[in-house]
Formats: structure tokens, C-alpha cells, sequence
């Protein structure tokens, strides 16, 4: 990872940015930035993901007035949603991507937190996150917590000692 500055010529703060856009996950926090940086992380990181799945016409949105949710997929808009007050937490890398991916499981399937997004969510975590990642974010998920074994073995995943 390395730490650079911004591209925006107006602005004179670093934000963190990951050495090779294609890389996976980093387990590494992003560093204390204020809301604005974190911000450009959050969109930045959904523009990548986005296209990375083949979503160009998709957009990443911040969401001032959130309330209830944390993200929101939009097929109308073609946009996910990322509430304002979850920027404003300052997440670490690894959760930013589990919320958009989360997310784009949306995109790609069809209805709500359904059988087949569950295991499209599952996909998705792993093939960006270590096999312990994985189930700690579908332990902590409360749409897939009771389908955990199910989900790991669909995307051959053995579940860690650490998280049963």
C-alpha cells in the first residue's frame, strides 16, 4: 500500500491508495482521514469494484440522509449507495469492500437477500478475501449467518476453527 497524493490539484491531503489497483483486499486499516478522504476512498474503491465486475454504467453515491442502512442498490439508478454516516465511521479497507460488495451481489442477481445473492455475496468475498475473512463477514452478516456452512462449501471454503 502506499500513501499518495491525491489528484484533485485543489486539495493538499494523502489518501490511501492500494500499490496495484487490481490487487485484493488489504487487511491493513486505512489510516485516520478525515470524512472527505474517506469519502474518496469509498468512491473510489466502488468505481474499481464496479468496473472490475463489469458494472461501467453503475455509479457509487454518498448518501447525506441516510438512515437505516449502512448500503442501498438502486437498479432504477444504477447506483449503490453508501450512507454518509458510515463514511463518517472511518472504516477499515476491509469492511469498505465488504459493504460494496455486498452491494454489487445486488447488481448481479435478482430480488433481495435471496438464496442465490447470498451465495453471489459469497463468491464475491472469495475472491477478495482469505478463507478466515470470509467467514467472519458472513458470521457478522445477518442475512447469511445461518447458511455459514452451506456458503462456504458452495464457494469451497472450509470454515476456520477460529470462527465456528
Amino acid at each position: 500500500m502506499i500513501i499518495r497524493q491525491d489528484e484533485y490539484p485543489d486539495r493538499t491531503c494523502e489518501i490511501w491508495q492500494p500499490d496495484d489497483p487490481r490487487e485484493s483486499a488489504s487487511t491493513e486499516e486505512l489510516p485516520l482521514l478525515c470524512p472527505s478522504e474517506c469519502r474518496a476512498v469509498v468512491l473510489r474503491e466502488g468505481r474499481r469494484l464496479l468496473d472490475n465486475h463489469g458494472l461501467y454504467d453503475w455509479e457509487v453515491e454518498i448518501h447525506q440522509k441516510a438512515r437505516g442502512w449502512l448500503g442501498q442498490c438502486d437498479r432504477f439508478q444504477r447506483s449503490i449507495g453508501v450512507a454518509q454516516h458510515f463514511v463518517d465511521a472511518k472504516p477499515t479497507f476491509d469492511i469498505v469492500q465488504d459493504l460494496l460488495l455486498h452491494e454489487i451481489a445486488h447488481t448481479l442477481t435478482k430480488g433481495g437477500h435471496n438464496f442465490e445473492w447470498k451465495r453471489k455475496y459469497a463468491e464475491l468475498l472469495a475472491s477478495h478475501f482469505d478463507a478466515e475473512k470470509v467467514a467472519e463477514f458472513l458470521d457478522n452478516d445477518r442475512y447469511c449467518r445461518k447458511y455459514m456452512d452451506r456458503l462456504l462449501g458452495e464457494v469451497n471454503i472450509t470454515q476456520p476453527s477460529s470462527v465456528a
